[in-house]
């Protein structure tokens, strides 16, 4: 998990939004900062430091370019959820996040694969599958497990495939027919079990 985070992610600024909201006062002083930090502390028991804050909502000039997952757990608390990542759920439920931070550090990128690399994905609740790279962000369905939606022999075309994200199918092909897109993981994302390159 990343330690820290672009300040000027919309997710970010979505949480201070929040913050400045929920403390119901202005805060564009020295004074205020340390106003807003005090009331942090007696709310969730850690401080958040008065210049962390003014360097966050932007009023001193020597802003940060990124932020502290420890710090965006208090600020997330304050408006009471119970970490950043709870906050970033909220976001996603009420269709406020237009795009999200993602941590994918084993990723598979179609378009870095030669034809014929086979990819063996699972997700829950205990489905998993056999893909085979055709090129042109093309895959094959050689194997399938405890899936209703999909069947040997259908066709995905997807650009990458993520640890514990979510992939999403520009469109499902069977036989001859497009399906539509589709989405695999949707709770808890996908897990790469196998990659034979």
């Amino acid at each position: 998990m990343k330690k820290s985070i672009k300040a000027d992610a919309p997710e970010v600024k979505s949480l201070l939004d929040r913050v400045l909201q929920f403390y119901g006062r202005p805060v564009g002083s020295l004074l205020a900062s340390e106003q807003l930090s005090d009331d942090i502390f007696i709310k969730t028991h850690y401080r958040v430091n008065a210049d962390t804050l003014r360097r966050l909502l932007g009023l001193r000039n020597d802003g940060y370019s990124t932020v502290r997952r420890t710090t965006l757990n208090i600020l997330a608390q304050y408006v009471g959820f119970f970490d950043f990542d709870k906050f970033l759920n909220q976001l996603r439920d009420e269709g406020e996040a237009q795009s999200e931070l993602t941590e994918a550090i084993d990723t598979v990128n179609s378009a870095n694969l030669r034809t014929g690399c086979r990819l063996s994905i699972s997700w829950q609740p205990n489905r998993r599958c056999t893909l085979s790279y055709k090129g042109n962000l093309m895959w094959q369905v050689e194997s399938v497990e405890n899936s209703s939606t999909l069947r040997v022999g259908d066709t995905l075309f997807c650009s990458q495939f993520a640890n514990g994200q979510m992939v999403f199918a520009d469109r499902l092909v069977r036989g001859v027919e497009t399906l539509g897109g589709l989405r695999l993981g949707i709770n808890g994302g996908v897990h790469i079990e196998t990659v034979d390159f």
